[in-house]
C-alpha cells in the first residue's frame, strides 16, 4: 500500500465517527419529521371531527325540542305543518324536518311531499331511534322526500299515552362539503366522511364525483378502530396517503372522519431535507479526502518522490544531484535540507579524494623516474664489469659463449636490454 493510500485510509478513518453521528442525526430527523407529519395529520382529523360533533350537536339538540313541541307530540297537523315549513326557511344546512308516526307514516313536515303520509318505517334511522330511544345518526339517503343527498337525523317522540314516534332531520351534503371546504380543506389536504356502512359522506375535492359511493375492504379496519390514529393507506382515488382519522365509535358517533396528505407530498419536504443533509455529508467526505489528496500529492509525494529522484542520480554517479525542496519548514522539508547538506559534504569529500589521488600518481611517477636514473646507472656498471655487450640483430644467430651464466638474473637482464629469449653472441 503507498504513503497516499495510507494517508486516505488514515483520513477516511478519521473521519468515519463525524459521518455515523451525522448519519444519525439525520436519521432522526426524518423519523421525527414523520411522526411530527403523522401528528399533524391526526390533529387536523381531530379538528374536523371536533367541528362535525358541533354540527350534530347542534342538530341533535333542535330534534329534542321540536320533539318536545306540545304541536308535534299532540299531532296538530295545521300547525305543525305551518310551523315545519316557517322554520326550515331559518336553516339553510338542513333539506327537511318530517315528524313519523308509530306506524312509520309521516304526518307533519316542511316540505309539501312529507305531508302526504309517505312511509318512512322501513329505514334504518326510524328503526335505531325507537329502539335506542335516543339520538341516531343514520345512514347516507337520496331520499323520497326532496331530491337532495342527505344524512339524517332522527330522535324519538313521547307520547303521552306512551306511544312513540320519530322527528327526522336531514342534513345536506352539498352543504356540509361547501362548509368543510370554505373552513378547514386546503389543496394540500383530502377531507372525506363516510356513514357506518362506509359510503361516503363528503370527500375533498371532487365532493360530486365520490359522494354516495362505498369506500373498499381496506378501509373496514379503520371505521371500525376504537380511537382515533394515523394510517398509511390508499385512498379512493388510488394515491397513497398519510391518513390522520376518527372512527365510527368516536364522537360524534356514527361517523367516520379521515383528514389524508398526500405521501409524496407530505414527505417531499422531509425527503428533501434527508437528502440535502445526505448531500452535504458526502460532500464534506468528498472535500476531506480531496483536501487529504491534494495535500499528500503536494506534502509528501512530490517531496518524497525528489528525495528518492536525488537518491538514484547519486547511485547512478552523479554527484551534483540535490533534492532542492521547497518547503523548509516541514519534517520532510527539513530531511531534504539534511539530504543536501550530507550531499555537499560528501560531493567535498569526493573532490578532495580525487584530488589525493592525482597528488599520489604523480608523487609515485616521480619517485619512480628518481629511481629509474640510479637503478640504469648500476646496470650500465654492471655490463661493464662482466664485459656483456648488448645484442643485436646481426649476431642473433650466434651461439652463448660456454662461459654464460644461466642464471635467472642473466635472462631477466637481457629482457631488459632488448635481447632474445635466448642468449646470442655475435
Amino acid at each position: 500500500m503507498t504513503l497516499l493510500a495510507r494517508l486516505f485510509a488514515l483520513v477516511a478513518i478519521a473521519i468515519l465517527p463525524a459521518t455515523a453521528i451525522l448519519a444519525w442525526t439525520q436519521f432522526q430527523t426524518y423519523r421525527s419529521r414523520v411522526v411530527e407529519i403523522h401528528d399533524h395529520a391526526l390533529q387536523q382529523a381531530r379538528l374536523v371531527s371536533s367541528e362535525q360533533d358541533r354540527l350534530v350537536d347542534g342538530a341533535r339538540q333542535l330534534l329534542v325540542a321540536l320533539a318536545n313541541m306540545p304541536l308535534i307530540v299532540d299531532r296538530n297537523v295545521d300547525r305543525c305543518t305551518a310551523y315545519l315549513q316557517d322554520l326550515i326557511k331559518k336553516y339553510d344546512a338542513y333539506s327537511t324536518m318530517v315528524a313519523i308516526g308509530a306506524d312509520g307514516y309521516t304526518y307533519c313536515g316542511s316540505t309539501p311531499v312529507s305531508q302526504r303520509n309517505v312511509f318512512l318505517g322501513d329505514r334504518g334511522y326510524f328503526k335505531s331511534a325507537l329502539a335506542t330511544n335516543g339520538f341516531v345518526i343514520g345512514e347516507y339517503l337520496q331520499g323520497r322526500l326532496v331530491p337532495n343527498k342527505v344524512v339524517p337525523f332522527a330522535y324519538p317522540i313521547m307520547r303521552s299515552d306512551g306511544e312513540r314516534g320519530v322527528m327526522l332531520l336531514t342534513l345536506k351534503l352539498d352543504w356540509l362539503a361547501d362548509y368543510l371546504a370554505n373552513r378547514w380543506w386546503n389543496k394540500e389536504l383530502t377531507i372525506l366522511i363516510a356513514d357506518r356502512d362506509g359510503t361516503i359522506l363528503v370527500r375533498l375535492p371532487d365532493q360530486e364525483t365520490w359522494v354516495g359511493r362505498p369506500l373498499g375492504p381496506e378501509a373496514r379496519a379503520v371505521l371500525d378502530a376504537p380511537d382515533a390514529g394515523v394510517a398509511d393507506l390508499v385512498g379512493v382515488d388510488g394515491v397513497r396517503r398519510v391518513i390522520g382519522y376518527s372512527p365510527l365509535a368516536a364522537p360524534p358517533v356514527g361517523l367516520y372522519i379521515g383528514v389524508g396528505t398526500a405521501t409524496d407530498a407530505a414527505f417531499a419536504t422531509v425527503r428533501r431535507t434527508l437528502w440535502v443533509g445526505i448531500g452535504w455529508l458526502a460532500a464534506s467526505i468528498v472535500l476531506a479526502l480531496a483536501v487529504a489528496g491534494f495535500g499528500g500529492i503536494a506534502f509528501i509525494r512530490r517531496p518524497i518522490a525528489a528525495l528518492m529522484r536525488t537518491a538514484v542520480r547519486w547511485s547512478e554517479g552523479d554527484y551534483g544531484a540535490r533534492a532542492q525542496l521547497s518547503d523548509r519548514h516541514s519534517e520532510i522539508g527539513q530531511l531534504g535540507t539534511t539530504f543536501d547538506k550530507m550531499a555537499d559534504q560528501l560531493e567535498l569529500r569526493e573532490r578532495e579524494l580525487r584530488e589525493a589521488t592525482r597528488a599520489k600518481t604523480r608523487l609515485l611517477a616521480a619517485a619512480g623516474h628518481d629511481f629509474k636514473q640510479p637503478l640504469q646507472t648500476i646496470a650500465m656498471s654492471v655490463d661493464r664489469l662482466s664485459g656483456e655487450r648488448r645484442c643485436s640483430p646481426r649476431c642473433a644467430t650466434s651461439a652463448p659463449p660456454r662461459r654464460w651464466p644461466r642464471s635467472s638474473t642473466s635472462a631477466w637482464w637481457r629482457r631488459r636490454r632488448g635481447c632474445a629469449p635466448t642468449p646470442t653472441w655475435c
